[in-house]
C-alpha cells in the first residue's frame, strides 16, 4: 500500500470536533494533529472553548463516519497544533499557499514525544520544503552508518537533525500531497503574502526569527 493511503486526510470541517458548533467565516480556532491507532495521522479542529481540555493532552472524541464504517480511534496526544481562522471564501481556481509560519512550527513540535515512522516521515517531508523555501538551510548531509542524515540551520543559525527515512521519489511526492491537503497548503506553491503567525505549545507569542533551541 503507498504510504499516503494510510494518512487520514481531512480538511478542516469549520465545527469543533467537541462541541460541534460550526466556525463562522474570520473565526479563529485551533487545528491538531493527532496520530492513529496502528499508522497514519489525522486532523481535528476545536472552538476556542473547547480548546483547553484538548490542548492538555484529553484525546478527541470518536466520530463515526456517515458511510457507517469503523470509527477512527487516534493512538495518543497530539503531535502539532496551530492557531488559524475560516479564511473568506475565494475563486475555486485559486491554488493554496506555502505557510511558513505553520510549517515550521509543526516541523519543530514533530520532534517532540516518541519517535515513530510516520512522525519521521512528516519532519522529514516538511524540512524539504523549507529548504526548498529558504526557510532552512541544508548546510551538509551526514552518512551515519547505513542512514544519511540531513544537517538543517535556520537564520538564527539554530541547527536541526533530520533522518532521511529511505522512502522512494513517487512516495516522497504522494506524502507531500498528503501532508499538504492535512496542513491545507501547497508544499510546492509560493508563500502567502501575510500568513498568521501560530501559537506554539506554550502559547507564548512566536518571534519573527525562529527560536535559538532546537528540538
Amino acid at each position: 500500500m503507498a504510504i499516503h493511503k494510510d494518512w487520514k486526510i481531512e480538511r478542516s470541517t469549520r465545527r469543533c470536533s467537541a462541541c460541534k458548533t460550526g466556525f463562522e467565516i474570520k473565526q479563529k480556532y485551533y487545528s491538531a494533529i493527532y496520530p492513529l491507532a496502528g499508522s497514519g495521522m489525522l486532523r481535528r479542529d476545536f472552538c476556542l472553548s473547547c480548546w483547553p481540555k484538548y490542548r492538555d493532552g484529553e484525546v478527541p472524541p470518536l466520530e463515526v463516519p456517515k458511510d457507517g464504517s469503523a470509527p477512527v480511534v487516534t493512538s495518543g496526544p497530539f503531535i502539532s497544533y496551530w492557531k488559524t481562522s475560516v479564511p473568506e471564501p475565494k475563486p475555486k481556481e485559486k491554488r493554496l499557499e506555502f505557510n511558513p509560519q505553520i510549517a515550521f512550527a509543526v516541523f519543530q513540535q514533530s520532534s517532540d514525544g516518541e519517535t515513530s515512522p510516520d512522525r519521521e516521515r512528516l519532519r522529514f517531508i516538511l524540512a524539504l520544503s523549507l529548504v526548498r523555501h529558504k526557510i532552512l538551510k541544508l548546510r551538509t548531509i551526514e552518512r551515519r552508518g547505513k542512514e544519511s542524515w540531513m544537517i538543517l540551520a535556520d537564520k538564527a543559525k539554530t541547527q536541526y537533525e533530520v533522518r532521511d527515512p529511505g522512502i522512494s521519489e513517487q512516495e516522497m511526492l504522494s506524502l507531500m500531497q498528503s501532508i499538504g491537503e492535512l496542513l491545507e497548503m501547497s508544499l510546492n506553491g509560493g508563500a502567502a503574502a501575510e500568513p498568521e503567525m501560530p501559537e506554539t505549545c506554550n502559547e507564548a507569542d512566536v518571534p519573527k526569527e525562529p527560536p535559538a533551541k532546537a528540538k
